[in-house]
């Protein structure tokens, strides 16, 4: 069993990581600022608005990474202690299921000796996507009623 809780400061160093999931909307906030710049010519007061949301968020939102993929494991770093994180190998993953929620998603990870592991996320798409590619047909499926 290679899959467990660790110090961030113990994971590998040669890791390469895939893809990222962070807490900031970095893309919306690109969007936002772009849009407040078009929109000078149209409305000034809709610009300053839409300038000034994007740029709050730009330096005053924390930047934290959520989730982080390689081509042997997943890294989950949100746990109570900061300087904690699970690394799960996806060959102990016997299924996993992203569980939409009305506050906050969470992705729920159930391990070969029979334990959960679970991670808020705000990415359904890529997080699926990365999720099936890696752990193919694991995925727990809701029925329909």
């Amino acid at each position: 069993m290679n899959s467990k809780v660790i110090k961030t400061y113990n994971l590998p160093k040669d890791k390469e990581v895939i893809y990222r999931i962070e807490v900031k909307p970095t893309s919306a906030l690109v969007f936002m600022f772009i849009g407040g710049v078009i929109s000078i010519y149209y409305s000034t007061t809709l610009s300053a608005i839409l300038i000034g949301a994007a740029l709050f968020g730009f330096f005053f939102l924390p930047s934290k990474v959520l989730i982080e993929f390689t081509m042997d494991y997943v890294i989950l770093y949100n746990r109570a202690s900061k300087n904690d994180c699970v690394i799960v190998y996806y060959d102990e993953i016997v299924s996993w299921q992203y569980i939409k929620g009305r506050k906050v998603d969470r992705l729920e990870i159930m391990l070969d000796d029979g334990k959960v592991e679970c991670v808020e996320c705000f990415s359904r798409y890529m997080v699926c996507k990365y999720m099936n590619y890696f752990a193919k047909d694991k995925q727990v499926k809701k029925r329909g009623l």
